[in-house]
Protein backbone atom coordinates (compact mmCIF):
# COMPACT_ATOMS: atom_id res chain seq x y z
CA UNK A 1 0.00 0.00 0.00
CA UNK A 2 1.23 3.15 -0.83
CA UNK A 3 1.94 5.95 1.41
CA UNK A 4 -0.73 8.07 0.07
CA UNK A 5 -3.43 5.33 1.09
CA UNK A 6 -2.36 4.96 4.04
CA UNK A 7 -2.64 8.54 4.80
CA UNK A 8 -6.24 8.93 3.21
CA UNK A 9 -7.38 5.72 5.44
CA UNK A 10 -5.95 6.93 8.68
CA UNK A 11 -7.38 10.38 7.65
CA UNK A 12 -10.81 8.58 6.85
CA UNK A 13 -10.44 6.69 9.82
CA UNK A 14 -9.70 9.51 12.03
CA UNK A 15 -12.59 11.31 10.17
CA UNK A 16 -15.14 8.44 10.76
CA UNK A 17 -13.91 8.06 14.86
CA UNK A 18 -14.19 11.75 14.69
CA UNK A 19 -17.22 11.62 13.72
CA UNK A 20 -18.72 8.67 16.11
CA UNK A 21 -16.95 10.73 18.91
CA UNK A 22 -18.70 14.07 17.86
CA UNK A 23 -21.98 12.10 17.65
CA UNK A 24 -21.44 10.50 20.85
CA UNK A 25 -20.40 13.43 22.17
CA UNK A 26 -23.65 15.22 20.96
CA UNK A 27 -26.11 12.31 22.37
CA UNK A 28 -24.37 12.91 25.47
CA UNK A 29 -25.01 16.46 25.63
CA UNK A 30 -28.10 15.50 24.48
CA UNK A 31 -28.63 13.27 27.25
CA UNK A 32 -27.51 15.41 30.01
CA UNK A 33 -29.53 18.43 28.64
CA UNK A 34 -32.84 16.06 28.73
CA UNK A 35 -31.72 14.75 32.36
CA UNK A 36 -30.83 19.22 33.52
CA UNK A 37 -34.08 20.14 31.98
CA UNK A 38 -35.84 17.46 33.63
CA UNK A 39 -33.88 18.39 37.24
CA UNK A 40 -34.79 22.31 36.01
CA UNK A 41 -38.83 21.62 35.71
CA UNK A 42 -38.54 19.57 38.70
CA UNK A 43 -37.08 22.48 40.98
CA UNK A 44 -39.51 24.84 39.55
CA UNK A 45 -42.81 22.72 40.07
CA UNK A 46 -40.93 22.21 43.39
CA UNK A 47 -40.56 26.17 44.01
CA UNK A 48 -44.07 26.72 42.37
CA UNK A 49 -45.63 24.36 44.79
CA UNK A 50 -43.74 26.22 47.70
CA UNK A 51 -44.29 29.66 46.59
CA UNK A 52 -48.42 28.73 46.08
CA UNK A 53 -48.20 27.29 49.65
CA UNK A 54 -45.99 30.61 51.38
CA UNK A 55 -48.59 32.72 49.08
CA UNK A 56 -51.61 31.27 50.63
CA UNK A 57 -50.52 31.06 53.79
CA UNK A 58 -49.32 34.85 53.99
CA UNK A 59 -52.64 35.26 52.40
CA UNK A 60 -54.27 33.84 55.30
CA UNK A 61 -52.61 35.46 57.70
CA UNK A 62 -52.63 38.50 56.36
CA UNK A 63 -56.76 38.55 56.05
CA UNK A 64 -56.72 37.09 59.71
CA UNK A 65 -54.64 39.79 60.33
CA UNK A 66 -57.05 42.48 58.74
CA UNK A 67 -60.07 40.51 59.86
CA UNK A 68 -58.68 40.74 63.75
CA UNK A 69 -58.36 44.60 63.32
CA UNK A 70 -61.55 45.02 62.09
CA UNK A 71 -63.04 43.81 65.09
CA UNK A 72 -60.84 45.60 67.12
CA UNK A 73 -61.33 48.71 65.36
CA UNK A 74 -65.30 48.11 65.75
CA UNK A 75 -65.37 47.22 69.30
CA UNK A 76 -63.32 50.49 70.21
CA UNK A 77 -66.17 52.25 68.29
CA UNK A 78 -68.50 50.33 69.89
CA UNK A 79 -66.67 51.42 73.14
CA UNK A 80 -66.69 54.67 72.46
CA UNK A 81 -70.52 54.92 72.07
CA UNK A 82 -70.88 53.11 74.80
CA UNK A 83 -68.82 55.66 76.92
CA UNK A 84 -70.59 58.26 75.19
CA UNK A 85 -74.12 56.98 76.10
CA UNK A 86 -72.73 56.32 79.57
CA UNK A 87 -71.78 60.07 79.97
CA UNK A 88 -75.44 61.16 78.32
CA UNK A 89 -77.15 59.32 81.20
CA UNK A 90 -74.67 61.28 83.91
CA UNK A 91 -75.11 64.23 82.04
CA UNK A 92 -78.76 63.49 81.99
CA UNK A 93 -78.52 62.95 85.92
CA UNK A 94 -76.56 66.06 86.50
CA UNK A 95 -79.17 68.38 85.07
CA UNK A 96 -82.34 66.72 86.84
CA UNK A 97 -84.56 69.58 88.42
CA UNK A 98 -83.92 69.78 92.32
CA UNK A 99 -87.86 68.48 92.87
CA UNK A 100 -87.04 65.43 90.84
CA UNK A 101 -83.84 65.10 92.40
CA UNK A 102 -85.26 65.56 96.19
CA UNK A 103 -88.07 62.44 95.25
CA UNK A 104 -84.44 60.17 94.20
CA UNK A 105 -82.72 61.21 97.29
CA UNK A 106 -86.16 60.14 98.98
CA UNK A 107 -86.31 56.68 97.53
CA UNK A 108 -82.64 56.02 98.00
CA UNK A 109 -82.94 57.44 101.98
CA UNK A 110 -85.35 54.85 101.94
CA UNK A 111 -82.89 51.87 101.12
CA UNK A 112 -80.57 53.50 103.28
CA UNK A 113 -82.33 53.59 106.45
CA UNK A 114 -82.94 50.16 106.04
CA UNK A 115 -79.34 49.69 107.37
CA UNK A 116 -78.28 52.44 108.87
CA UNK A 117 -80.94 54.37 111.01
CA UNK A 118 -78.65 57.28 111.93
CA UNK A 119 -75.10 58.79 110.86
CA UNK A 120 -73.42 61.38 108.75
CA UNK A 121 -74.33 62.08 105.16
CA UNK A 122 -72.20 63.90 102.58
CA UNK A 123 -73.76 65.59 99.46
CA UNK A 124 -72.62 66.84 96.35
CA UNK A 125 -72.11 70.57 96.97
CA UNK A 126 -75.47 72.39 96.51
CA UNK A 127 -77.78 69.53 97.03
CA UNK A 128 -77.53 69.98 101.00
CA UNK A 129 -81.26 72.04 101.31
CA UNK A 130 -82.64 68.59 99.42
CA UNK A 131 -81.86 66.25 102.78
CA UNK A 132 -83.42 68.81 105.07
CA UNK A 133 -86.02 65.92 106.12
CA UNK A 134 -83.18 63.54 107.60
CA UNK A 135 -82.61 64.74 110.98
CA UNK A 136 -81.11 61.36 111.99
CA UNK A 137 -78.26 61.74 109.84
CA UNK A 138 -75.75 65.05 110.19
CA UNK A 139 -74.39 67.09 107.35
CA UNK A 140 -70.49 66.22 106.83
CA UNK A 141 -68.51 67.28 104.09
CA UNK A 142 -69.39 67.84 100.26
CA UNK A 143 -68.44 65.45 97.69
CA UNK A 144 -67.73 65.70 94.36
CA UNK A 145 -69.83 63.74 91.90
CA UNK A 146 -72.89 64.13 89.47
CA UNK A 147 -75.34 63.90 92.04
CA UNK A 148 -76.21 61.51 95.19
CA UNK A 149 -74.33 61.24 98.26
CA UNK A 150 -72.76 58.84 100.83
CA UNK A 151 -74.20 57.97 104.10
CA UNK A 152 -71.71 56.66 107.25
CA UNK A 153 -72.98 54.74 110.36
CA UNK A 154 -72.57 56.62 113.86
CA UNK A 155 -70.58 53.99 114.66
CA UNK A 156 -68.46 54.16 111.96
CA UNK A 157 -68.99 50.54 110.90
CA UNK A 158 -71.03 50.80 107.89
CA UNK A 159 -71.12 53.28 104.60
CA UNK A 160 -73.37 53.23 101.60
CA UNK A 161 -72.78 55.10 98.31
CA UNK A 162 -75.33 56.10 96.36
CA UNK A 163 -73.43 58.89 94.49
CA UNK A 164 -75.59 58.44 90.66
CA UNK A 165 -72.23 57.44 88.87
CA UNK A 166 -71.23 54.84 91.46
CA UNK A 167 -74.96 53.17 91.09
CA UNK A 168 -75.31 53.74 87.04
CA UNK A 169 -71.67 51.97 86.80
CA UNK A 170 -73.17 49.32 88.83
CA UNK A 171 -76.65 48.83 87.19
CA UNK A 172 -74.83 49.68 83.79
CA UNK A 173 -71.71 46.90 84.50
CA UNK A 174 -74.93 43.82 85.21
CA UNK A 175 -76.82 44.91 82.07
CA UNK A 176 -74.22 45.73 79.09
CA UNK A 177 -74.71 43.12 77.57
CA UNK A 178 -78.20 44.12 77.19
CA UNK A 179 -77.23 47.82 76.53
CA UNK A 180 -75.03 46.93 74.12
CA UNK A 181 -78.04 44.55 72.41
CA UNK A 182 -79.97 47.82 72.86
CA UNK A 183 -77.82 50.22 71.39
CA UNK A 184 -75.89 47.91 68.48
CA UNK A 185 -79.15 46.29 67.65
CA UNK A 186 -77.41 43.04 66.05
CA UNK A 187 -77.74 40.39 69.11
CA UNK A 188 -73.50 40.58 69.72
CA UNK A 189 -72.05 42.01 72.75
CA UNK A 190 -68.90 42.70 74.05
Amino acid sequence: MSLEKIVSKVEADSKAAEKAILQEGAKYRNEQLKLANQKRDEILTDFSQKAEQTITQLRAREEAGLEMEVKKQMLASRRKILDSAFEGVLEHFRNLPASTKKQLYAALMARVTKDISSGTIHCVKGDEALFSGFSAFTKGEPIQGVGGFIVKSSDGRLEMDMRFEVLLKDLWDRNLGEISAQLFSDGETQ
